[in-house]
């Protein structure tokens, strides 16, 4: 669950022999870093979910410290830098509830549906932008669009090296059979976020419930918390 946070490390065959999961974690801030020298794990609480969260500090081989810094340690991944959303979510006794009453997301009721079928498509689109990205060097830009995806473009801003068949064999809609929003990142080919999201029911920015605006950045708190009872 944790792939889309922004520091990951596979570590299966690191963590063969540990058992403890304040190991596991100490081992995988390791292997994420890189880091050589000394780490302290502290604050360690592992909640229900299996999600363990603390701090870590590193020390130099002369014993200086590197400083504090949480951490996020879930089914072998680390995250090293997650943010003040992450630990709300991840970090919590009650995920669902926190992602419905803090992020405002809606999980159950009449928009659960809807919901599910957001979070899919925009884990379909995402993974498209991914393929599109590791051939092109590069997200689309705003003037392209999500139509790269599936037609090259013509004009002024071609797509390079465009597959056969495109990259999906067609563009999602959300429930309310709205296309999906894209803005390009700013830096152009620097690998900085793009902007993918619904502005749900009502199809404006804003509004809550079935109108509330879903974005691909939230796919990490939706995904984990609709696996948590």
């Amino acid at each position: 669950m944790l792939k889309y946070l922004l520091t990951t490390a596979p570590l299966a065959a690191l963590l063969v022999a540990c058992s403890d999961p304040v190991q596991e974690a100490q081992e995988a801030v390791n292997a994420a870093l890189g880091i050589k020298g000394t780490t302290e794990i502290s604050e360690a609480v592992e909640y229900p979910s299996g999600v363990l969260c603390g701090r870590y500090e590193n020390f130099d081989r002369w014993g200086e410290s590197t400083g504090r810094r949480h951490f996020i340690y879930f089914e072998g991944e680390v995250n090293t830098v997650p943010n003040q959303q992450d630990r709300l979510v991840f970090c919590s006794e009650t995920p669902r509830q926190v992602v419905e009453e803090d992020l405002g997301l809606p999980l159950t009721g009449n928009t659960a549906k809807h919901t599910a079928a957001i979070v899919a498509d925009l884990t379909t689109l995402s993974e498209a932008l991914e393929r599109y990205y590791e051939v092109n060097g590069g997200y689309p830009t705003t003037e392209q669009g999500l139509q790269v995806l599936i037609k090259q473009p013509s004009g002024n801003q071609p797509a390079a090296n465009f597959p056969e068949g495109g990259y999906l064999d067609k563009l999602p809609v959300d429930p309310w059979q709205q296309p999906y929003r894209y803005e390009g990142p700013a830096w152009g080919r620097v690998k900085s976020p793009y902007t993918l999201w619904t502005a749900g029911a009502d199809n404006t920015p804003g509004g809550s419930g079935a109108a509330t605006d879903i974005n691909a950045q939230q796919l990490k708190y939706l995904t984990f918390a609709a696996g948590q009872p």
